[in-house]
């Protein structure tokens, strides 16, 4: 929660950030980077290489979102799954997100490096 302070020259809570962090949030979670407010922050204010990260828990799967100004058409998405080192359980992460995914008889990555 962001709380604004009034000062004495005003009865209005402005300028401390609150509308900025939203858009943060919003950018984080694929807003297109034409329509968000964090765009118009000067280059020399707000590094455009800076990741902006949301991190979020679903059905007990760990997953963080990370991305930058620079990069805002390759977003990033990390699953942090408790388990073996390899990622067997990928074609059902991505089933997640791309539809379909799972039935389309992916190459495990575990076979791929030579570790199945």
């Amino acid at each position: 929660m962001i709380l604004g302070e009034s000062d004495d020259t005003s009865s209005k809570n402005n300028g401390v950030g609150k509308s900025l962090c939203i858009e943060f949030l919003n950018f984080a979670l694929l807003k297109r980077k034409a329509e968000s407010r964090v765009a118009k922050i000067p280059k020399a204010s707000f590094d455009p290489r800076t990741l902006i990260c949301v991190d979020f828990e679903l059905n007990g799967v760990r997953y963080t979102i990370k991305r930058s100004l620079e990069e805002s058409e390759h977003p990033r998405i990390v699953v942090d799954r408790a388990g073996p080192g390899c990622l067997d359980s990928a074609p059902l992460d991505l089933s997640g997100f791309l539809p379909g995914y799972a039935e389309r008889g992916a190459l495990r990555f575990c076979r791929c490096v030579g570790r199945a």
